[in-house]
């Protein structure tokens, strides 16, 4: 027996399928195969893509201006002496 249902996959990707079978079919332990085949132009968003106008909104920031080297260096001095305060 093969039932064909066309469904709309959500974005959790989470799918529950409600089905009622016929009579004719016997209850008890059965085999279920699942076929997944996608139709339509559709496409996954890149990572960069999905996160969109949020690319770039910080280059203009004047937290980021000047040496980016010295700007870590800093950054990561924050961490330390924030850490040595928790220990």
């Amino acid at each position: 027996m093969t039932i064909e249902q066309t469904v709309e996959i959500p974005a959790n990707r989470r799918l529950t399928l409600d089905l009622s079978l016929p009579e004719s079919l016997p209850w008890g332990e059965a085999k279920v195969k699942l076929s997944i085949k996608p139709f339509g132009k559709r496409r996954q968003k890149t990572f960069i893509e999905s996160l969109g106008p949020l690319c770039g909104c910080l280059k203009t920031s004047s937290v980021f201006e000047g040496n980016p080297v010295e700007i870590q260096k800093q950054m990561r001095n924050e961490w330390d002496r924030s850490w040595e305060k928790n220990v």
